[in-house]
C-alpha cells in the first residue's frame, strides 16, 4: 500500500506541473519539459519512498574482505575501543567545564540553546547512539572500509548480540492497545500502529528520503564533491539573501505563527551539551575566532564569518556558534550511519499543548475536571508558570523561562505564546462543557475526551485552512486531503488509514523544506488597537522580543492587540528575502548583533548529512542538472548566476538553498522540490494515523454527526472564543487577510460556526 500512495503522489506531482503549464504563457516558457510518455516517466523511479535501513544489503569491501563475516567478538573489541573514546570525550568535557569553556549567559548562543536543549532521556539516548557511531567508525578503520561500505555495508550487523545490546530498544509493549478497545492516543505517540508500535513515538529518529551524504559514511558532515570544505554557510546566506520588504498581502501573519505552532508539534532536534547540561562553546569569548582544536568540542561545527562580512565586521565577529544535533538509536538496532533524534512525537497530536511524555503531561494537568493548569491575568487564563522558575505571579516574571507548555519553545517569541494560550483556553472550555454534560465522568475521562476533541479540531484546521495555502488546492484534492472530500469511513470503510505507511518525520522535511517558513517572518511586528489602528508605541522589532519576557502576563491589553496584529498584518512572501532581524540579529538580546538563521539552516543540513539539492530535484521528478543552467526554469537566472559563483559543483548546492530559491508553483506557496517533500509528509501524517479524526469503523472513531461537528471548527472561532473579549469581528479564514472574499463577520453571528459539544453527552467511555 505504501508503494501505491507513493505512486499516486508521483502522478499528482506530474499532473500538478501539467496544470501549472497551462495557466499562463509565461509559465509554459519557464516550465520543465516532461517526457511525453507518462507511464515511462513514472516507471523509471518510485517517488517518495524513504530510504530504509533494511536496504543496506551486503557490500563487499574494496580490500576483498567480506563484511558479512565480521564476528561478534570483533564487534565487541571495537565496541570497547569506542567506549574508551566516549570516556575520553567525557573527560574532555569535564576539563571544559572546569575551565569555563562553555556557552555564557546573555549571549545569542545561550538563548538559542534554550530551544534545542535535550531532555535527560535524550542525552542518555544520544550517548548510547554515539557509542554505536564510534564503533562503526572503529570497524571502518580496522577493515579499511570506504564511506559507503561503512555506512551501508556495516548496517547488516546488529547490536543485539554484542556488548552494545542496551543500544537496542525493544518495541513498546502495546497489548492493551491491540484490538479495538482503546479509545485514546498514548502521550508519547507509541502504539498508534499496532504492528510497528514505535512508529511516530517521541525520542525516535527521523526517517530519510535519500541515503545520507556523510563524508565518512557515518556521521562526518557533508563536504563538496571534490572533497574540500563546502562554502561557509554565512557566505552563502550573504550571496542569496536579500532584505527586501515583500509582503504577501492576501495571507495574514497568523499563518506564519500557526505554521510555527504546527512545526513544534512535529519536530524538535536537540543538540549536544556538556555533561552538566551546559552549552558547548565553539568560538572564542569575543567571537573573533573559532576555538583552537585543543579546546574545541568534537561536536562543534562552527560557522566561519568572512572577514569582509558587511554586517559582522562592524563587531569583529568571525565565528558563529554551532553545535551538532544529537543522534538517536537506529530503529533497526544495527551499526551504520547516524540518524538524528526527534524529541517530540511525530504525529499531529497536539504535543506542543500536552507534551510528548507522561512526566511533562503530569506537570501540565490540573487533575480537576479534566483541565490543564493555567496562570491568570485579570481573571483570564494564560499558559501556566513553570514551578522551576520560582515565580508565583505572571506580573513578577522577568525572564523567558517563567512559562511552560507541552513544548519547551513556548516563549521563543511572544506571538507563539499567544497561540499556545488560545489552545489552552480551548481545552479548558471544552473540558468545562463535557463536565457539565457528563457529571458522572472522572477527571481522567473528561481530560482524555477533551484532548481527543481538541486534537481533532486542530487536525481539521491544518488540513482545511493551513495546508491549502502551502500545498495548493490541486495537490490537496488529488490526495483527498481536503476536508470537503474526506468522507468518514462510516460511509467508506476505514477511510484513508494505511498501516503500511511510516509516518515518521523525514529529515529533509524537518531540516530543510519546512524551514521555508522562516522566509515568511516579519521583522517589524505590528500591534493593533481596538480602534483598528496600528499601535506604533507597542509594535516591536522581532529581535527585541526573541527569548524575552513575554508581555502576556504583564499587560492585559496585549493579547488582543497581538491577535489583531496577526490578523491584520500580512506575512512576508516566500522567497529568498529574509528580514535582517533573523539573518543578523537572531537572539541578540541586548547586543547589536546575533545569529543568522539562514546560515544555521544551511549548516544544519550539512550536520544531518542531507545530500545536495540536485539529488532531491531528481527524486521529485525534475531533471537532474548537469550544469548550473540546468536549474532553470525552477530557479531564476539571476540566482543561478549567484549559485555558480559560490558553489564549485551543481551537486554541492544545499537543499535548503535550492528549495528556497525555486519559483513557487501556481497555487502553492512553495516551489516543486519543497512541495514534493512537504506534501508527502502531510500525506503520511494523515494516512498513517490510526487516530486521525475522520478515520471510522473503530471504537475510538467519532460518529458521523460528531465528525460533521468537528468540521465546523475554525481558527477564527477559536480566536473569537478565546481572545480577551475585544475581538468581536474577524475574517472567517484567519490565515488569510480580510478582503472581498473573506470579509469580516461578527463573532456572535452564524458565519463563524461553533461546535455543539452536546453531541458528546453520554459519550461511551471505555
Amino acid at each position: 500500500m505504501d508503494r501505491k500512495y507513493l505512486f499516486l503522489i508521483y502522478v499528482a506531482f506530474f499532473l500538478h506541473f501539467l496544470v501549472d503549464k497551462a495557466h499562463s504563457n509565461h509559465r509554459i516558457n519557464r516550465q520543465i519539459e516532461f517526457e511525453s510518455n507518462v507511464d515511462e516517466f513514472i516507471g523509471r523511479r518510485t517517488l517518495f519512498r524513504p530510504f530504509s535501513h533494511a536496504q543496506g544489503s551486503f557490500i563487499a569491501s574494496q580490500t576483498g574482505f567480506d563484511i558479512r563475516f565480521i564476528t561478534n567478538e570483533q564487534l565487541d573489541e571495537e565496541s570497547n575501543q569506542a567506549s574508551n573514546r566516549i570516556t575520553d570525550i567525557i573527560r574532555f568535557e569535564e576539563s571544559l567545564i572546569e575551565n569555563e569553556i562553555r556557552i555564557q549567559p546573555n549571549t545569542a548562543a545561550f538563548s538559542h540553546l534554550k530551544i534545542v536543549q535535550p531532555s535527560a532521556d535524550a542525552q542518555q539516548l544520544a550517548r548510547e547512539a554515539l557509542l554505536v557511531i564510534e564503533t562503526t567508525r572503529q570497524l571502518s578503520r580496522r577493515f579499511n572500509l570506504t564511506p559507503i561500505e561503512t555506512g551501508l555495508g556495516l548496517s547488516i550487523h546488529s547490536t543485539r548480540h554484542t556488548i552494545q545490546f542496551p543500544a537496542c530498544r525493544s518495541k513498546p509493549p502495546c497489548m492493551q492497545h491491540f484490538g479495538s478497545g482503546v479509545k485514546y492516543r498514548t502521550i508519547d505517540g507509541s502504539c498508534n500502529n499496532l504492528e510497528q508500535t514505535s512508529w511516530g513515538m517521541s525520542r525516535s529518529t527521523f526517517q530519510r528520503i535519500l541515503t545520507p551524504a556523510y563524508n565518512d559514511g557515518v556521521f562526518a558532515p557533508r563536504k563538496a564533491m571534490d572533497g574540500t570544505a563546502l562554502p561557509s554557510a554565512r557566505l552563502i546566506s550573504l550571496a542569496i539573501v536579500s532584505h527586501h520588504d515583500v509582503p504577501r498581502f492576501d495571507l495574514s501573519l497568523m499563518g506564519m505563527v500557526f505554521g510555527q505552532f504546527v512545526d513544534h508539534d512535529m519536530t524538535l532536534s536537540p543538540t549536544f551539551v556538556l555533561t552538566d547540561s551546559s552549552g558547548i562553546e565553539c568560538c572564542s569569548t569575543d567571537g573573533g575566532a573559532m576555538l583552537p582544536e585543543a579546546s574545541r568540542h568534537p561536536q562543534c561545527l562552527p560557522i566561519d564569518i568572512p572577514a569582509d562580512d558587511p554586517f559582522y565586521r562592524n563587531f569583529n565577529q568571525r565565528c558563529m556558534n554551532f553545535v551538532r544535533t544529537t543522534p538517536g538509536l537506529r530503529p533497526d538496532c544495527n551499526f551504520g550511519y547516524a540518524e538524528q533524534l526527534n524529541e517530540v512525537t511525530h504525529w499531529l497530536d497536539g504535543s506542543q499543548i500536552y507534551g510528548s511524555d507522561a512526566e511533562t503531561l503530569a506537570k501540565l494537568r490540573d487533575f480537576r475536571q479534566g483541565r490543564l493548569r493555567s496562570a491568570r491575568v485579570n481573571g483570564r487564563e494564560i499558559v501556566p508558570l513553570d514551578p522551576k522558575s520560582n515565580v508565583t505571579r505572571p506580573e513578577d516574571c522577568n525572564s523567558s523561562s517563567c512559562y511552560m507548555a507541552g513544548d519547551i519553545r513556548v516563549t521563543e517569541q511572544p506571538q507563539l505564546t499567544v497561540m499556545h494560550t488560545l489552545w489552552l483556553r480551548e481545552h479548558n472550555q471544552i473540558a468545562a462543557e463535557l463536565s457539565r454534560l457528563n457529571p458522572g465522568w472522572s477527571d481522567e475521562n473528561i481530560f482524555q475526551e477533551t484532548r481527543r476533541i481538541v486534537i481533532a479540531e486542530y487536525q481539521f484546521i491544518i488540513y482545511n485552512e493551513f495546508l491549502p495555502i502551502i500545498l495548493g488546492k490541486r495537490y490537496m484534492d488529488m490526495f483527498n486531503l481536503s476536508a470537503s472530500q474526506s468522507s468518514s469511513s462510516y460511509y467508506n470503510g476505514i477511510g484513508d488509514y494505511d498501516a503500511t505507511i511510516d509516518p515518521s518525520i523525514q529529515n529533509e522535511f524537518a531540516t530543510a523544506a519546512y524551514r521555508m517558513g522562516h522566509s515568511l517572518i516579519q521583522g517589524l511586528v505590528k500591534l493593533f488597537s481596538q480602534n483598528g489602528q496600528v499601535n506604533e508605541e507597542r509594535s516591536f522589532t522581532l529581535s527585541n522580543m526573541l527569548d524575552a519576557v513575554s508581555p502576556i502576563g504583564k499587560d492585559s491589553a496585549w493579547m488582543d492587540e497581538a491577535l489583531r496584529g496577526l490578523l491584520e498584518q500580512p506575512m512576508q512572501n516566500l522567497d529568498s528575502s529574509f528580514t535582517p532581524e533573523i539573518t543578523n540579529k537572531l537572539f541578540r538580546g541586548g547586543k547589536s548583533f546575533g545569529m543568522d538563521l539562514v546560515a544555521l539552516n544551511i549548516q544544519r543540513g550539512r550536520d544531518h548529512g542531507l545530500p545536495g539539492y540536485n539529488s532531491y530535484r531528481e527524486i521529485c521528478g525534475l531533471k537532474r542538472a548537469d550544469h548550473f543552467r540546468g536549474f532553470s526554469p525552477q530557479i531564476p537566472p539571476e540566482m543561478i548566476t549567484q549559485l555558480k559563483h559560490i558553489y564549485r559543483s551543481v551537486d554541492d548546492v544545499d537543499l535548503f538553498v535550492g528549495g528556497i530559491l525555486e519559483t513557487p508553483l501556481h497555487d502553492s506557496l512553495v516551489g516543486p522540490t519543497f512541495l514534493c517533500i512537504i506534501g508527502d509528509q502531510f500525506v503520511r501524517l494523515k494516512k498513517a494515523d490510526r487516530f486521525f479524526y475522520d478515520t471510522g469503523n473503530q471504537l475510538h472513531s467519532f460518529n458521523q454527526r460528531q465528525i460533521d461537528e468537528i468540521r465546523k471548527a475554525s481558527l477564527a472561532r477559536i480566536i473569537c472564543d478565546h481572545s480577551d473579549g475585544t475581538i468581536r469581528v474577524i475574517q472567517p479564514l484567519a490565515l488569510r487577510t480580510a478582503g472581498e472574499t473573506n470579509s469580516r463577520k461578527r463573532c456572535d453571528g452564524p458565519s463563524i460556526s461553533r461546535l455543539n459539544i452536546a453531541l458528546w453527552a453520554g459519550e461511551p467511555i471505555f
